[in-house]
């Protein structure tokens, strides 16, 4: 199964924009929030992390951005800028990056936890059953002897 890119979604009572990254590449989609319509002769500035980012149209309502580094595996602030139609507005969102070692650590992990946890189950199931079939024959034993 193939992983999503990393994306992050930014809303005001105006503008929405969705922002997907693959690689070093961002590509951004302004739509209003209204209608979800493409902002067309929109203008967008960029900040990732505090730093600002040249951000170019690529279509309506969709621009792209070229980092000059990777980011980093963790959460990294989103804040742009939107200018379009007379309207002007802050949108902020967080977009959260992992690597693929650690998606791949992580799903080693879960399956670990699975069986350990199965393990375990079963190993209680057993103790459970010897300690009925104990009780059984104990309390035979006693009925005999009475």
């Amino acid at each position: 199964m193939a992983a999503a890119f990393p994306r992050f979604a930014a809303v005001s009572d105006d503008f929405e924009l969705v922002g997907v990254l693959n690689g070093q590449r961002l590509t951004l989609y302004l739509d209003h929030a209204a209608d979800n319509r493409p902002v067309t002769d929109g203008e967008l500035t960029l900040e990732l992390g505090g730093q600002q980012v040249k951000v170019s149209p690529h279509g309506v309502g969709e621009f792209e951005a070229d980092l000059t580094e990777p980011l980093s595996d963790g959460e990294t602030s989103i804040m742009a800028t939107v200018t379009a139609q007379g309207q002007s507005d802050l949108l902020t969102g967080v977009l959260d990056v992992h690597s693929e070692d650690a998606e791949h650590e992580h799903t080693a992990a879960s399956g670990r936890v699975v069986v350990l946890g199965g393990g375990a189950a079963v190993l209680g199931v057993g103790v459970l059953a010897w300690a009925l079939r104990r009780r059984t024959r104990t309390n035979g034993a006693l009925r005999g002897a009475a």
